[in-house]
């Protein structure tokens, strides 16, 4: 059995494939079609939606990783396309580059972030798909192609969100931007009077989000402006203090209690948000994007 991340999504292919190159996609697309199987392929399985089920071939890319080409000076890096986000931002920080936006879980692939239009923060800016300069696919008939702005724009502008419909993805090209330092400013604001300026917000922010919960009238915000000068990242305990038992192993508790004792969910909203206080990170950009996703949330019914 497969399932996503949140466990809400399940299904029992035929076959499971886990490539580790291309010619093995093209193998198992190849496979797929002689025996009349319909093929899904699954990234790291973040996204809520049934985008992956199948009864036919699935394939697993996480043996296509790494950078497999790169130019600094333009900015031009490709990455396989089960390279995480994680691991993406690493090798872009060692070559001096950054991603312009990213969403903030960073567990998910390139591939599968790309293709199901995951987004993130800023009005003025784009989601990581609108980042790809050229994508790679193999289609149903076996065939690797590369389509980008100059070389079959049409094809590339399907294949950057294309949930999977025009083929295997097998690796993008980013356009990246020099490293950054992000400010990043979380705090605790009524609900009523962050709804009221919402749009001010947005446009006086390069980066700007929040957080409600139900039955409460707060709202924890996330303001992000570029800072020059050299991340103050805090110490290994506090990032995993902050991004792994904040934010993955207390939250997992508190939605897992509500949705066994559904009465409780109004208090249990209450007290996060009670215990929700300010805090300021200067940090490389990936690393106040993104965190990592350990612990598996399901929706709480209110």
């Amino acid at each position: 059995m497969w399932s996503n991340w949140s466990g809400e999504q399940t299904c029992a292919p035929a076959l499971e494939v886990r490539a580790r190159n291309v010619l093995e996609v093209q193998e198992a697309v190849a496979r797929a079609r002689d025996g009349g199987f319909g093929l899904r392929v699954a990234g790291a399985g973040h996204s809520f939606t049934p985008a992956v089920l199948t009864e036919g071939v699935l394939v697993h890319l996480d043996g296509l990783t790494g950078v497999l080409d790169a130019d600094p000076s333009s900015g031009l890096v490709r990455f396989a396309a089960g390279t995480t986000i994680r691991e993406a931002s690493e090798a872009l920080d060692r070559l001096g580059l950054a991603f312009e936006n990213l969403g903030d879980v960073n567990v998910q692939t390139l591939a599968g972030a790309t293709a199901t239009a995951t987004h993130g923060t800023g009005g003025a800016l784009a989601n990581i798909s609108a980042q790809l300069e050229e994508v790679e696919v193999v289609g149903a008939d076996g065939m690797l192609r590369r389509c980008g702005a100059t070389e079959d724009a049409d094809a590339w502008r399907a294949a950057r969100v294309s949930v999977g419909a025009l083929g295997v993805v097998t690796a993008v090209t980013v356009r990246a931007v020099p490293a950054f330092t992000l400010r990043r400013v979380d705090a605790p604001e009524p609900l009523d009077d962050v709804l009221d300026a919402l749009d001010e917000r947005v446009a006086g922010a390069p980066h700007f989000e929040l957080f409600t919960f139900p039955y409460t009238k707060v709202a924890l915000t996330r303001t992000s402006h570029r800072e020059d000068g050299p991340p103050r990242p805090p110490g290994r305990l506090g990032r995993w203090v902050e991004d792994v038992a904040v934010n993955n192993h207390v939250l997992g508790l508190v939605s897992g209690l509500g949705r066994r004792v559904p009465p409780l969910i109004p208090a249990l909203n209450r007290a996060v948000t009670r215990a929700a206080g300010g805090a300021v990170r200067v940090d490389r950009s990936d690393r106040c994007f993104a965190s990592p996703r350990l612990v598996r949330f399901t929706e709480m019914e209110y």
